[in-house]
C-alpha cells in the first residue's frame, strides 16, 4: 500500500482540515497494514533484518551521521530522512510525540516499519538505520516492538549552546511550543525565558539519552564525530560488524547546507548567541550541573 502523502493547501482552517484528513487516511492505512500482519509473517519478524537507533537530540548533527552510515552496502532506512516516525501519524503529530508515556502498539510500530523494509528488494540482509529524535521517548518499547529481531542503539549527543542555538534558528518560540511542549507564547514574554525554555528542553532531552546509555553498544559525542570522523566510524564498526566499508571521505549535505566534508559547527552556532542568551541557558542548564558534565559538557 502506498503511503499518503500530505499536500501543500491553502492556510488556516482549510488548510488544517486537509492535514487532518491526510493523517487520518495514513493511520487508517497503518491499522490496515496492523490487520494484515496476523496473516502475514513479514510483517511481525524478519530474521534477516537488523536495527541500528541512533537516539540523539534534534539538530544534533545525526544526519551527517546517519548519511556516512548509510553508505555501508547492507544499510537501508525507513524514509528519505531515516525517521520512521512520520510513517506512523500516532507516532509524529505535535506534542505527543515527546510524550514519554505516548506509545504506539508494538505490531502496528512493527508491520508499518517492516512494510518498508519489504519494498527493499535484492539484499541477503537489512540494516535498517533510524533516527528519529522522539525515539528516545519510548527506545524501550520499541526494542520490545522489534523483540525477535537484532536491534543496536546508539546515543549521541551535542553541546547544549550549540544545540540550543539550532532550535532557535530551525524552529522559534512558535513552533517549539506547537511542536514540542504545551505553553502560550505569552508565558515566555521576554527573550530570557524563552532562551531558559531552550535550555531546559536540552536538559530534559540529555537526562533521557543518560537513561538510554545502559542500552548503548556506543556513546558518542557529536564533537568527536565532527573532528575525528574516521576514527569514531571505526569504533562504530567495531561494535556493529555489519557497518563495514563505509566511505569515509562521502560529502554530505545536511539541512540546507551544500555537499561538504563533514566539520565542527559548533562555533558558528554558538556566535550567533549573545551574551544574554547564553546566560539565560546557563541559568537553566546550573539547575542540574551533573547532567551536562555527564555527557561531557561544561557550563560557560
Amino acid at each position: 500500500m502506498r503511503q499518503i502523502r500530505g499536500a501543500i493547501g491553502p492556510t488556516g482552517r482549510l488548510r488544517d482540515g486537509l492535514d487532518r484528513s491526510v493523517d487520518f487516511l495514513n493511520e487508517q492505512r497503518c491499522n490496515l497494514l496492523t490487520a494484515r500482519s496476523y496473516f502475514d509473517r513479514s510483517l511481525v519478524c524478519r530474521e534477516d533484518v537488523r536495527w541500528l537507533l541512533i537516539l540523539t537530540f534534534p539538530n544534533g548533527g545525526s544526519t551527517a551521521l546517519a548519511k556516512l552510515l548509510l553508505t555501508a552496502p547492507s544499510t537501508a532506512r525507513l524514509t528519505g530522512n531515516a525517521e520512521g516516525q512520520w510513517l506512523i501519524p500516532s507516532l509524529s503529530k505535535n506534542i505527543s510525540r515527546w510524550d514519554q508515556t505516548h506509545v504506539v502498539p508494538h505490531r502496528k510500530l512493527r508491520a508499518v516499519w517492516l512494510n518498508e523494509v519489504k519494498k527493499r528488494k535484492g539484499r541477503k540482509s537489512t540494516l535498517v538505520v533510524e533516527k528519529s529524535p522522539t525515539n528516545m521517548c519510548r527506545y524501550k518499547d520499541i526494542l520490545d516492538a522489534l523483540s525477535g529481531m537484532k536491534t543496536y542503539t546508539i546515543t549521541f549527543t551535542r553541546d547544549p549552546y550549540a544545540t540550543c542555538a539550532s532550535w532557535h534558528r530551525r524552529y522559534g518560540l512558535e513552533n517549539i511550543l506547537k511542536e514540542w511542549c504545551a505553553g502560550d507564547k505569552s508565558e515566555f514574554s521576554t527573550e530570557e525565558d524563552y532562551y531558559k525554555l531552550l535550555g531546559k528542553i536540552w536538559l530534559n532531552r540529555a537526562k533521557m539519552l543518560i537513561d538510554a546509555r545502559s542500552d548503548s553498544v556506543i556513546d558518542i559525542k557529536y564533537e568527536d564525530f565532527a573532528d575525528n570522523t574516521k576514527e569514531v566510524i571505526d569504533l562504530i564498526s567495531l561494535k556493529i560488524p555489519e557497518l563495514e566499508n563505509i566511505s569515509h571521505d562521502t560529502k554530505i549535505s545536511v539541512k540546507d547546507y551544500a555537499d561538504q566534508e563533514i566539520k565542527n559547527m559548533n562555533k558558528g552556532q554558538i556566535d550567533t548567541l549573545s551574551s544574554d542568551q547564553i546566560s539565560a541557558i546557563t541559568s537553566s542548564l546550573s539547575e542540574h550541573p551533573d547532567t551536562v558534565s555527564r555527557l561531557g559538557y561544561d557550563l560557560i
